[in-house]
Parts: structure tokens; sequence; C-alpha cells
């Protein structure tokens, strides 16, 4: 294995895990071919190549549950967590880790769920990294941007004309509001807090745990480490069906499941998410060599990718 690889992956026993677009891209990514059209190695490991990759499997899998006869009403989003260090030992071989996916597909369609796909996830933030979740302070400006009692009554342009400034840049559809000695601004992608502190004020940003695996995937930025990540195998369930209770199936299985209910964005969107932090196992040319995702119960004919 190159050691660009292993400086993006994490040794468990005999195998290399890493996330996806972590990896740096191969000498070929990126060229140009006779056509004009430039090189993808199209492996979700790659810095260059993962968003396609993550929009077409998401894609895929969308589809493949769109088209089934399975119940949409029914589908839900739950978290499933094998026995820890049972769990951690089968990552450590190829094999094993083989037989941690079946016994997983084994687990899910004896909860009772009719179909589904799983994404199986090696790690979890850290507490530490947990506590950075929250506001944190990004710049500061003068009040006189607010005459009278406007403040009480935001407009949005002399604000998103100081966010520039700074480059923070606010989207047409950003939606300001009114919190006490504070305001709120909030679109799609992030959510901002302007704080009145004596005559001047200071400007929040709201860091969410996607942004975490955000600054993970910034090449050449931040490798793998026991700070950032712990290893903590579980698996992200979008599957349709009645479960089984929750004390019932831990009594009977020693798994632990955590029923998210009904994905809150699109099954796609959802698809996307979960795919976008998916533990991989690096081979000796730096692909990933097993599957990011897999089908179960009514789907499992569909494979995985």
């Amino acid at each position: 294995m190159s050691s660009s690889s292993i400086s993006y992956a994490w040794r468990v026993g005999d195998l290399f895990w890493t996330l996806p677009g972590i990896s740096k891209p191969l000498p070929v990514c990126g060229d140009r071919l006779d056509s004009g059209v430039p090189h993808k190695c199209n492996r979700l490991v790659c810095y260059n190549c993962f968003r396609r990759v993550q929009k077409a499997q998401s894609f895929r899998i969308y589809k493949s549950i769109e088209e089934s006869d399975i119940s949409k009403e029914n589908i839900r989003h739950i978290i499933l967590s094998p026995p820890q260090e049972w769990a951690q030992k089968r990552m450590k071989t190829l094999e094993g880790f083989r037989y941690l996916k079946r016994r997983a597909s084994e687990v899910i369609r004896g909860a009772r769920l009719e179909a589904g796909v799983w994404f199986f996830h090696a790690w979890r933030l850290t507490d530490d990294v947990k506590e950075c979740f929250g506001w944190n302070y990004l710049f500061s400006f003068g009040s006189e941007i607010f005459t009278d009692n406007s403040f009480d009554n935001p407009d949005i342009d002399p604000i998103r004309k100081r966010f520039d400034r700074y480059n923070h840049h606010l989207s047409e559809n950003t939606v300001v509001q009114k919190n006490d000695e504070s305001l709120i601004l909030e679109d799609r992608k992030r959510r901002y807090r302007l704080v009145n502190r004596d005559g001047k004020f200071s400007v929040y940003g709201k860091t969410e745990e996607k942004d975490i695996w955000k600054l993970l995937r910034k090449e050449g930025q931040l490798k793998l480490s026991d700070d950032i990540l712990e290893i903590s195998p579980h698996f992200h369930v979008l599957g349709s069906g009645f479960l089984e209770r929750a004390d019932k199936f831990n009594e009977r299985t020693e798994w632990i499941y955590k029923n998210l209910g009904r994905p809150k964005y699109s099954i796609r969107n959802r698809a996307k998410y979960n795919l976008n932090h998916v533990g991989l196992i690096l081979s000796e040319n730096g692909d990933s060599r097993i599957n990011s995702y897999s089908y179960v119960g009514k789907l499992a004919k569909r494979g995985g990718g």
C-alpha cells in the first residue's frame, strides 16, 4: 500500500480503514483525455471523485427503493449497533468483516424489516469534538447599520453587505428572526446569530456534525486521529417494516437499535448523507475493496455499491 494511502487510513488489525473522499487522487485523476474530458477514477475514496460517486450511488439507492413494491410510508431510519468488542475484532480481517456484514443482514431481517439498505460506519466523533458543536465566533461589526427601530424589524440587505465584507455570503432565502437581544439568520445551508454587545454586533456561526466531516475531508489538512474519531462500528439502515420491541430485540440478539423515525429529508438525501462517512477498506492500490452499502430483504438481489 502506498504511503499516501496509509496517511489517510487507520490500521485496525490487518486492514486499513478510511473515509470517502479523504484519500489523495491518483496521479492520472484530473488529466485530460484525447477528447478533452478530464479523466476520473470514480473511486469513493478519491478526493476529486467522491461527490460524483456519492450522488450516483445515492440515486441508485433511491431508484431501487422507488421501483420496488415495499411500503414507502413505513420506511424508517435506524441506527443498529452490534456488541462493540465483538464487532471491533471482526474489523481486523476481511473475512471477519464479511461475517459482520452477513450477521447485520440477518439481524435486520430478524427485526421484522421486510426490506432495506444498510450503510456501515466504522467510527463516531469523539465527545471532545462533539463539544465543538454549537455557536462559534466569526467576526464583529458596528451597530450603525441599524437605525431607529430597524433592529426589531431588520432589513436583510445591509446585513448581507456586511457579511459579504467578511466573506460570509447570505443566500436569497435567508430568514431573519428577532430573539431577545440577538438576531437569528437561517437558510438551508447555514445558521448565524448576531448578538448586541455594547453597540457592536458579534456574529456566531452554527457548527453542525456535517461541518466536522467536511473538515476531515480537506486534502492534506487533517489526518484520522484518536482525538477526532473513535472506533465504534455500527450500521445506518433505511428500512421498511414494523420493528420488534427494542428490549426484546436486544435480549434476543445482544444488538441495540435506535429508531429515528421517517427520514427528515428525502430517501435520496438521507442515503447521500449516510454515504458521506461510510467505513471503507483500502486495498493495495488505494481503492476501496468492499461494498459501502448493501441491500437486505426484498431488495437483496440488487447487491450493493
